[in-house]
Parts: structure tokens; C-alpha cells; sequence
């Protein structure tokens, strides 16, 4: 016979359950992985490890620089504080035709409605012509022509979390027939050669992104530089960690949920290339 109703019985229950609950995650062994937007409430405060990878950028287009890969940040809490914790996973940045490629999206942590971490997405890859080259920083630079992207300090909390794009090596015709390769979390993107003009003109590789030591996976490569269709030269590899490889006609995006950058798209004289458009971000967490 029991002597305990059905309600004191779930309230002791639930006072000695203090796993989190997690909405939209996916338990992973010793950590929840978010692919997409959700949240995640700790009961009591906890010790904790978050990784957390912006969205890559875009790539260029018209033999266009490679994207940045997004900013990457890994932080140890102890303990963190009860609550629940909104996630918001940064999108890819878009690819292009003709332009530049578009911003990673930033990827964020909230806590009582107030950003506690948030991770920049990464810069746009460069476009050959006059379209505009203002979106090239971001979590990693954007690869350039003679103007590459920057890692920015406005993550949350306010440091540098990525690397800058890489350039045109100076030769004939320099800013032309290829695009550097876009930052990495890790690493530089590595600067085009122009080779002569459209004569052997090669993209640059992306930048190496990040490992992170839960899964043993790296995040937020840079995407490859693109170049000319008739070069004798080659495009860009992505950076370790999801960059998608540069073109000589279309370029790769970034793998989902990597945070990599996308490849610069190619040009045939009178065909312009899509890029290939940034990885989304991602976050994952350890608490135990």
C-alpha cells in the first residue's frame, strides 16, 4: 500500500531530476548539440563549456574572394547560473551572381533577454567589379582582391575571435583574375596569385577554422578564392572546417552547421559564376 499521493510523489521527483531541459537540441553523448534555434534551462547553477561558430560569409562572385568563416568562441562556466539560456543559430551568408557575397548571420546566447555570448558571422567574399566591397569584415575577414576583410572585436564578449582574408600577391594586374581566400576562426585566408592576368592566376586557399574538442571536428574555415575559367591556374581550397572550395565557374558553399565561408564563384569572359553561400553556425554545450 502506498501512503504518498500522486502529486508529493512527482514534486520529489522532480526535485532530484536536475537534468536541463533542452527544446530543439540533440543529446550527444556528454553535450547537446543546436543546429537550429532553441534554448536550454538548468535547474541549479552548473559548471559548463560552450563552443559557439557564427554563420560563414558568402563568397564573391566573378572570380570573387573566398567568405570568412564565422567567429568562434569557447568559453568554461563555474558554475553557471539556474535559468534558461535562448539559442539563436546564425544563418550562412548568401551567394551571388553578381556582387558581393552577403554577412554571415551572428550566433547568440541569451540569458533573462540579454546577449551573454554571441559569436559574428563571417565577412563577405570580394567581388571583382565596382559593386562595393563594405561587407568584407565580419567573425573572419572576407578573402579580398586588394582590399581583403578583417576579423571584427564586436562579439560578445568583445574580443577578436577570427582571422583576416587574404590578398592579390603583387604581379601584373593586381586586384584582378582571382580572389584571396577568406579567414578562418584559426587561421589567415591565403593570398591569390595573379599570376599574368588571366595567364595562371590562382585563387587563395580559405583559412583552417577551429577544433573543437567535444567532437573533434574543426569549425569556421574560410571559403577558396575564385578565378578566370581560362586560367592555367587553379581556384581556392576551403579552409579546414567546413570553407567551401573556390571556382572557376560556380563556387562551393560552406558546410551546414560549420560556420565555413563560401567559395568565390568563377568568370568566362562573359559569364559570371554564383558563389557558393556561407555555413550556417552552430552551438554546443557540456555541462555536467
Amino acid at each position: 500500500m502506498s501512503f504518498m499521493n500522486n502529486d508529493i510523489k512527482t514534486s520529489i521527483e522532480n526535485f532530484f531530476d536536475i537534468d536541463p531541459i533542452i527544446t530543439n537540441g540533440n543529446i550527444k553523448g556528454n553535450y547537446v548539440e543546436f543546429l537550429d534555434n532553441g534554448s536550454i534551462e538548468f535547474k541549479e547553477p552548473t559548471n559548463c563549456e560552450w563552443f559557439i561558430v557564427g554563420g560563414g560569409g558568402g563568397g564573391g562572385s566573378r572570380h570573387g574572394g573566398g567568405g570568412g568563416g564565422g567567429s568562434v568562441i569557447y568559453r568554461v562556466e563555474t558554475p553557471l547560473s539556474a535559468g534558461k539560456y535562448d539559442i539563436i543559430i546564425g544563418k550562412g551568408g548568401n551567394s551571388i551572381v553578381y556582387g558581393q557575397g552577403g554577412v554571415g548571420g551572428d550566433t547568440i546566447v541569451k540569458f533573462n533577454n540579454s546577449i551573454k555570448y554571441l559569436a559574428k558571422g563571417g565577412g563577405a567574399g570580394y567581388h571583382w567589379s565596382s559593386t562595393g566591397n563594405s561587407n568584407r569584415n565580419g567573425g573572419s575577414g572576407g578573402g579580398g582582391g586588394d582590399n581583403p576583410g578583417i576579423a571584427v572585436s564586436t562579439n560578445v564578449p568583445n574580443e577578436v575571435f577570427g582571422k583576416g582574408g587574404g590578398n592579390i600577391t603583387t604581379g601584373y594586374d593586381q586586384g584582378g583574375w582571382a580572389g584571396g581566400g577568406g579567414g578562418g576562426a584559426n587561421v589567415d585566408g591565403n593570398n591569390a596569385d595573379p599570376g599574368n592576368r588571366w595567364n595562371n592566376a590562382s585563387g587563395g586557399k580559405g583559412g583552417d577554422g577551429m577544433l573543437c574538442g567535444f567532437n573533434q571536428t574543426y569549425y569556421g574555415g574560410g571559403g577558396g578564392g575564385g578565378c578566370f575559367v581560362g586560367s592555367g591556374g587553379n581556384p581556392g581550397s576551403g579552409g579546414r572546417g567546413g570553407g567551401g572550395a573556390g571556382g572557376k565557374k560556380e563556387g562551393t558553399s560552406g558546410g551546414a552547421n560549420t560556420g565555413g565561408g563560401g567559395g568565390g564563384g568563377g568568370f568566362d569572359g562573359g559569364t559570371n559564376y554564383e558563389s557558393g553561400r556561407g555555413g550556417s553556425g552552430i552551438i554546443m554545450v557540456k555541462y555536467q
